[in-house]
């Protein structure tokens, strides 16, 4: 459990993609047991906001880490942390622009840069599942999902043939940084159950994005794929020393 805090305190300190895989690296062998399976968690992410004018998805990717906590009943406890991870909605309209109060990008002499306008949120995603493994090695999840929102911008995109402009206006001030919601999803765990793993999750939310906006959730999907780090090194240990006892017993 020491370890365990450990890892999500000093994950949490950092939002680089890099330094989450330096550090399962480290750990992995030490966090993996007969009882808890530690490791990579990443991919895909589609989301969109509710009540807005747009109904575009926002597509961007995540990583982070997971446990996968066995327990005596017949399901496990699955939980961890993305720490690179943004929720949001895309394709904003002139009138999303306005109600958010963002001037669209002009030219020199006042005519309207073509380009997409997105909102970002920047956000530390905790789900909290109950899983369920079948003898076939699908499994479903169903939880509830946390989220802290740090970091909230609209985002401008130009992308011509001659060059790409991209532009941040941040609106922290009329963003909700805490979020809640529900999670469910399903999957196939290779190996017998003991390998990668690839499944689909959904979530909505229960919280406005908007502090001032009713009905403004968060929605979407997560694609997504698990690596589970330092297992056979952690297993291959375990064998040392149950040999290295025995041979002393003997």
């Amino acid at each position: 459990m020491k370890k365990f805090l450990f890892i999500l305190v000093l994950s949490g300190l950092t939002i680089q993609a890099d330094s989450q895989v330096l550090l399962s690296l480290i750990f992995g062998d030490k966090l993996n047991s007969d009882a808890i399976e530690f490791g990579l968690d990443g991919g895909a992410s589609i989301t969109k906001i509710s009540n807005m004018d747009t109904k575009k998805y926002l597509n961007d990717w995540y990583l982070g880490f997971f446990f996968d906590f066995k327990t005596k009943a017949h399901f496990n406890v699955y939980s961890g942390v993305h720490i690179k991870s943004r929720l949001g909605a895309g394709h904003l309209t002139l009138k999303d622009l306005e109600d958010l109060d963002v001037n669209p990008v002009v030219d020199s002499e006042g005519n309207l840069v073509d380009g997409k306008y997105s909102q970002k949120l920047n956000t530390f995603v905790v789900p909290i599942l109950i899983r369920k493994y079948l003898k076939n090695n699908i499994y479903f999840e169903a939880g509830p999902q946390f989220g802290l929102t740090y970091k909230s911008f609209v985002q401008f995109e130009e992308n011509t043939k001659n060059r790409e402009t991209i532009i941040k206006e941040y609106n922290n001030s009329l963003t909700n940084w805490f979020e809640m919601g529900v999670l469910g999803g399903a999957g196939y765990k290779l190996k017998k159950g003991a390998g990668w793993s690839f499944g689909i999750q959904y979530f909505y939310g229960f919280t406005n994005v908007y502090k001032d906006r009713s009905d403004t959730k968060n929605s979407g999907f997560f694609i997504r794929a698990t690596v589970p780090i330092g297992r056979k090194k952690a297993e291959r240990k375990r064998q040392e020393a149950a040999k290295a006892a025995a041979a002393q017993e003997g």
